[in-house]
């Protein structure tokens, strides 16, 4: 089921502050990235989400196949040190994930389509940018994100994507 995209969008929360259009990082600092692959057929399909924060934690919610009651989730907890977050807060102020301008809605996903997007909260304000609006986040960002995640989980989700394929 297509999710309808939204723009960004700012919303009071928690504390912290926006200085001279940039953000401070703060303690409210929280990233939500998700990803669905394209639609393509078992067992080739798959979905996670990651959420970084607002402190030193993070983790990764795995579905190795449609979401469905029998679709295993598979849940990995991980340490996100303070030097990570500040280079990430970083990259995302440097590539302007905090810009005010808004970023053009999509009414739908495209049919079949890969999916992603990311949504940040710092300094009271929330910002959704949807992978599919002209914008978006920039590619560097999310491979920031993704790289928050220990290797060996990315090791051990890719090894059970493997084997729950060949059941």
């Amino acid at each position: 089921m297509s999710q309808p995209y939204l723009g960004i969008r700012v919303v009071p929360r928690g504390g912290g502050s926006w200085q001279d259009g940039g953000v401070l990082l703060s303690d409210d600092f929280e990233v939500w990235y998700a990803f669905r692959e394209a639609t393509v057929p078992p067992p080739n399909h798959f979905e996670f989400e990651i959420h970084l924060g607002p402190d030193d934690g993070g983790e990764i919610l795995y579905r190795p196949d449609y979401p469905s009651d029998e679709t295993p989730r598979w849940e990995h907890r991980f340490h996100w040190p303070e030097d990570h977050r500040a280079a990430l807060h970083q990259a995302m102020v440097e590539r302007g994930v905090f810009d005010s301008r808004p970023h053009p809605a999509m009414d739908e996903d495209p049919p079949g389509s890969q999916v992603e997007s990311i949504e940040v909260h710092s300094g009271g304000r929330s910002v959704h940018v949807p992978w599919g609006a002209p914008g978006r986040a920039p590619p560097e960002i999310v491979s920031e994100v993704r790289s928050c995640v220990p290797p060996y989980i990315w090791d051990q989700l890719a090894e059970r994507q493997r084997a729950y394929s060949q059941m």
